[in-house]
């Protein structure tokens, strides 16, 4: 009982994250206009990979090595300083009419990620309503807060900055009080230790950066070869299929716990019937009816959130929606690679899905545009899926032979 409460209050939370952002991005396609919205994705596509270095898998790496919370806190820091640097330094040389829209985003993705951090506290005691509960009150003022900026200004930039500033005080007066759950005996961070973590990390953190340029990719070339304009209409309609990526991620934050335990007191099999048989299934559902679903209301739900110039791509929603079924399953194959600790193997899939996604997001949308690009997406998926089962497979096998040389030696 317990565990359903515990996906439950996780769904709740994550919906209320992803749901508020698809708000403003609504609002921001209502109150304005095709090219606000494409500098605006196009601004989120230049700087969410190299965000994602800071986050270095940091949460989940606290749960599964039982990391010094300081520690993590002090490197996170040290990260998130690096990386606002670096992308002011890349707005001023390559796009400085982008400049201050990528600032701003930094701005709020890095306090995102130190809310997650934080949140880590509650995930180890497995106190997710705690969670749910500040996401969620979180999420509805950020949406009120830049929807009041933009409603009365017009204004991107000043909504945004709005944004910052509510979500930087959150964390100060809400979030950070976390660590009083703490057990303050513990010694405080270690200048070695987070060099240990950082170098441990590092493939994560490649892996996190290059994983974020096989979805954002295709979006780049887009931009390059149709236009910014048609970037935002792609980005709008595919965000619609993020919500649905929640439930994946929901699931993803929970099992983590279970796989966890699994391979600590090696119960193997548990392991494989969620990997060959409960996952599959749940994906085998996805694949069949989910493009059926987007087919038939498709055109006519983007029409009512975005309006009808928006309404005519709804085939994108409809190929796209093929990937859904993959990305379930790599969700639930990094996880559990991430509970083994395949750190470096993980880069290894990374490394060559990049390869995949430049390739076909190149041939695919210089010949078909848009709907090229929705194409794309889903053979990226499939084979970033196939990858991840393949180590996965691999490591298995491996711990199980381990296991059993150690009970016969």
């Amino acid at each position: 009982m317990q565990k359903i409460k515990n996906y439950i209050f996780t769904l709740i939370g994550n919906v209320s994250i992803s749901f508020s952002k698809w708000v403003i991005l609504i609002l921001i396609v209502r109150l304005t206009n095709m090219e606000e919205v494409g500098r605006y994705t196009f601004a989120i596509a230049i700087t969410t990979p190299i965000i994602l270095f800071v986050n270095m898998r940091l949460r989940v790496r606290y749960i599964v090595e039982d990391l010094n919370f300081y520690d993590v806190k002090k490197l996170r820091y040290y990260l998130s300083v690096v990386v606002l640097l670096l992308i002011s330094l890349i707005g001023v040389i390559f796009y400085d009419e982008l400049l201050i829209y990528m600032c701003l985003i930094t701005l709020i993705k890095i306090a995102e990620l130190q809310s997650d951090l934080y949140y880590a506290i509650y995930h180890k005691l497995a106190d997710f309503k705690a969670i749910s509960i500040q996401q969620t009150i979180r999420s509805i003022f950020t949406v009120l807060i830049f929807g009041l900026g933009l409603y009365i200004s017009e204004d991107i930039i000043l909504a945004l900055t709005m944004q910052v500033i509510f979500h930087i005080t959150w964390l100060i007066i809400v979030e950070r009080k976390a660590e009083s759950l703490l057990n303050h005996n513990k010694s405080k961070e270690s200048k070695q230790n987070i060099r240990t973590i950082f170098i441990i990390g590092l493939p994560l953190a490649i892996v996190q950066v290059i994983n974020s340029y096989n979805v954002l990719i295709p979006r780049y070339f887009i931009e390059h070869f149709v236009s910014v304009e048609i970037l935002g209409v792609f980005a709008a309609i595919s965000y619609l299929l993020t919500i649905v990526d929640l439930f994946m991620n929901a699931i993803s934050q929970n099992i983590i716990l279970d796989i966890k335990d699994s391979i600590k007191n090696y119960k193997y099999k548990e392991i494989n019937r969620l990997i060959f048989l409960k996952a599959p299934a749940v994906s085998l559902i996805l694949l069949i009816f989910m493009p059926t679903i987007t087919y038939i209301t498709g055109k006519k739900v983007i029409e009512i959130i975005y309006g009808s110039d928006y309404s005519n791509y709804y085939l994108i929603l409809v190929i796209v929606s093929l990937s859904i079924s993959f990305n379930l399953l790599s969700w639930i194959y990094d996880t559990t690679l991430m509970a083994f600790k395949r750190y470096k193997q993980q880069l290894h899939v990374s490394l060559l899905t990049l390869v995949v996604s430049v390739s076909v997001s190149f041939y695919f949308i210089y010949f078909w545009g848009v709907y090229g690009a929705a194409i794309a997406i889903t053979i990226i998926s499939f084979t970033q899926m196939s990858l991840k089962l393949l180590i996965l497979n691999l490591a298995i096998k491996k711990e199980v032979r381990n296991f059993e040389n150690s009970i016969y030696s």
